[in-house]
């Protein structure tokens, strides 16, 4: 039997993978045509989990469904809100936008680390004190790493909560973190940038998650300013 965070992946991995086919079709009818039976299809999708909850994990997934359900529904206004006032000329943007969000979700499901998407969604249904935005402009695998990519995983995790820690500074602003994905010669290249208060011992804090990877050939480039800090990371891929 799967644990519990294979419970959890499968299911996203069926609607987000379910909704990144509009993003193939070519004329914006067809794409708009197949957004909403997307949405359609998710809240039935919604529904049926929402009637089968058992225990904890369930719960945790059904908050994920539900702000999902809150994201494609935002969606439906604006999109019937141009057709309602005739802003025609505006449905191509957005469509293209709601494309490109289905992109990057698709995209980080086939990653093939299904603990990265699970935590992603786990954060934003937990609704922690940090804005955190995933970038993937490609599709990428991280089984090319060591530990076919988990080493990675719980680095971006790890990295991750220490930003996500940085509101003990009282000020009462929330931070934003980006990561970006990108595919080197020879490594994968995590792009940090976050924006936002952080506490002194934070540039330690990470060099301590740093030391601990060195082992892997990890390499970083940091630098950090009163606004925030930006960090490149290379993990080097397998030699075959």
């Amino acid at each position: 039997m799967g644990n519990g965070k294979d419970k959890l992946w499968l299911p996203a991995a069926i609607v987000i993978g379910g909704l990144s086919l509009t993003a193939g079709l070519p004329s914006l009818v067809g794409r708009l045509a197949a957004a909403l039976a997307s949405a359609a299809a998710f809240g039935w999708f919604f529904r049926q989990s929402k009637m089968a909850n058992q225990g904890k994990q369930d719960s945790r997934l059904l908050r994920i469904l539900s702000i999902y359900r809150h994201d494609w529904m935002n969606h439906i206004q604006v999109l019937m809100g141009y057709i309602q006032l005739g802003k025609y000329e505006r449905l191509a943007d957005y469509v293209d936008k709601i494309n490109g969000q289905v992109f990057q979700e698709s995209y980080l499901v086939k990653m093939g680390v299904p603990e990265l998407a699970v935590y992603y969604y786990n954060f934003r249904a937990d609704k922690r004190s940090l804005e955190l935005e995933f970038e993937i402009e490609q599709e990428i695998s991280l089984s090319r790493l060591p530990a076919e990519g988990r080493k990675a995983v719980r680095f971006i995790r790890e990295t991750v909560e220490l930003f996500a820690d940085q509101n003990g500074t009282g000020s009462g602003e929330i931070g934003s973190l980006s990561l970006a994905f990108g595919e080197e010669e020879d490594s994968m290249l995590l792009d940090f940038v976050y924006s936002g208060p952080f506490m002194e011992e934070a540039p330690k804090r990470l060099n301590t998650i740093l030391n601990a990877h060195k082992r892997d050939g990890v390499q970083a480039e940091q630098e950090w300013n009163e606004k925030g800090a930006a960090i490149a990371v290379r993990f080097p891929f397998q030699r075959k």
